[in-house]
């Protein structure tokens, strides 16, 4: 057990908060905010180091002033691949949530969060699409999704788009024009 800058915990997992605070962040170490960990707390905003992975149940529930939860990652993503039950429900004004990779999102996590207008993913589309997002969840399912661009070209009658998993697709049809030792072509530079 250990208390460290107004947070409880027990080895590498937050199990509460003691300070007065309503902006905090979440010491670097915590893999697991436990459940109930923060229920109703007065907390504004969060900060969470990127080594947390889950949020258990109701971890964040009717923190009611809650309006951001901000991660290390690209537009302030947090890195959580777990957020349990009820995580964040009745968090009336939380505004956004972005997450910077794969995350499995359980019953009601987001339910009531009815401020919630933007979540932000740090891949694809079809990344997002891919995502489990459990029942209960319509705020989340509602808000405006922003995913991360994908960086796409032309070069003669090739077409090529790489998308934020890695992948490289050409498309395109005929010859392709010769390539020379000089060209100006930034891919080529």
């Amino acid at each position: 057990l250990y208390s460290l800058d107004g947070f409880t915990g027990n080895g590498n997992e937050a199990t509460g908060y003691i300070g007065d605070d309503t902006d905090v962040t979440i010491p670097s170490g915590v893999f697991r905010i436990a459940a109930d960990a923060f229920s109703a707390s007065s907390f504004t905003s969060v900060s969470v180091p990127d080594g947390v992975r889950i949020v258990g149940a109701n971890a964040f529930e009717n923190c009611n002033d809650l309006v951001s939860v901000n991660g290390t990652g690209t537009n302030n993503a947090v890195y959580f691949t777990t957020v349990g039950e009820n995580a964040f429900s009745y968090c009336t004004s939380l505004t956004r949530i972005a997450f910077a990779a794969a995350v499995d999102i359980a019953d009601s996590a987001f339910y009531e969060c009815t401020s919630l207008t933007d979540v932000y993913y740090g891949g694809t589309q079809s990344g997002w699409s891919s995502i489990s997002v459990s029942s209960n969840n319509d705020q989340l399912n509602l808000a405006n999704i922003h995913v991360q661009p994908q960086i796409s070209g032309t070069w003669g009658n090739l077409n090529w788009v790489l998308d934020n998993d890695g992948v490289l697709t050409i498309s395109g049809a005929g010859e392709m024009d010769p390539f020379t030792q000089n060209s100006t072509d930034a891919w080529r530079m």
